[in-house]
């Protein structure tokens, strides 16, 4: 009798754990399915930068290290910072950059604010932004809102201290509105596409457009962002700005070019410059009377002779 009560109730345990599991399984089918959580991680840094958190004062960040919002990052010279939002966005700090950032919402709707006080940051956002979504670059005299693109801000303060922000757009379009010093935006907005680089400048009393090129120098980029570039070329499927090739551009700026200095036929002499860098103007002079026939401030880009003049 005690052995057939036992195989009752072992066969009805059995029953009841499979009904309980099946039970689980359509539960988990009904619930509402939860978007997943945003993910904001520092996945390189080269050199040194800092994390003031709320609450937790400065912090050393280190490689996987996940930011929050209202984070303030900060880079150091020769120091770049690389993040990685949501699978999709890449952001790359340059050198003495600050920023704040603002993030919320979900990895499929996200909202993400980079407040750029100076320096500069490379933005790449390789899948279109949902309706719900929305990325911001916020400088001290103009906002930069895209949909899915690819750009650099840079922001810096001349000896009055005006704020100059540049815009340099690599891929997509750019929608710019300007920001005044009352902290109230201008009512329309200007769209700048793959190419163009835009500069915009600031004071105590308001803000407008400089100027805008349909160019962008890309050998005035630094080696890290050149590299960093790639990035928005292998991931963006549509990356249709056509562009010197990276590769040859990061040879030619670790390549030294020589600078011959000539009075006549005769080589007086020569200095070995940095592509893109500049040469100085020789100690001693060829003659009293005459000067060099070049500006020093000329960045060098090729082997080069410069003349002197007598006059």
């Amino acid at each position: 009798m005690n052995k057939l009560l036992k195989k009752k109730k072992l066969f009805f345990g059995v029953i009841g754990t499979a009904v309980a599991v099946v039970a689980g399984v359509i539960a988990l089918a009904m619930w509402p399915k939860k978007e997943g959580y945003r993910t904001i991680q520092i996945y390189k840094l080269d050199g040194r930068a800092e994390v003031n958190r709320q609450n937790q004062g400065t912090i050393e960040p280190y490689v996987n290290m996940m930011l929050q919002s209202g984070d303030e990052v900060k880079t150091y010279e020769e120091s770049y910072l690389y993040l990685k939002m949501d699978e999709d966005k890449f952001l790359l700090a340059e050198p003495l950059t600050r920023f704040r950032l603002e993030a919320s919402g979900t990895a499929r709707n996200s909202r993400t604010k980079i407040e750029l006080d100076e320096g500069a940051v490379v933005n790449h956002i390789t899948e279109p932004l949902s309706k719900e979504s929305s990325y911001e670059v916020k400088s001290p005299n103009s906002t930069m809102a895209v949909r899915g693109t690819s750009f650099r801000v840079y922001v810096w303060y001349d000896e009055n201290g005006v704020s100059h922000t540049v815009l340099e757009v690599f891929e997509g379009i750019v929608s710019v509105k300007l920001i005044y010093p009352d902290g109230s935006e201008s009512g329309e907005s200007r769209q700048f596409r793959a190419g163009q680089t835009a500069f915009i400048w600031g004071n105590s009393e308001t803000s407008d457009y400089d100027f805008v090129e349909d160019t962008i120098d890309y050998y005035e980029l630094d080696i890290p962002t050149l590299e960093f570039l790639k990035i928005a070329i292998d991931e963006l499927k549509n990356y249709n700005i056509t562009i010197p090739d990276v590769d040859e551009i990061i040879r030619l700026k670790q390549t030294y070019f020589d600078v011959i200095f000539k009075v006549g036929e005769e080589e007086f002499g020569r200095q070995s410059v940095l592509f893109d860098h500049t040469a100085h103007e020789p100690a001693f002079r060829p003659t009293l009377a005459g000067r060099w026939d070049f500006d020093f401030e000329t960045a060098i880009r090729g082997e080069t002779e410069i003349q002197w003049i007598e006059e």
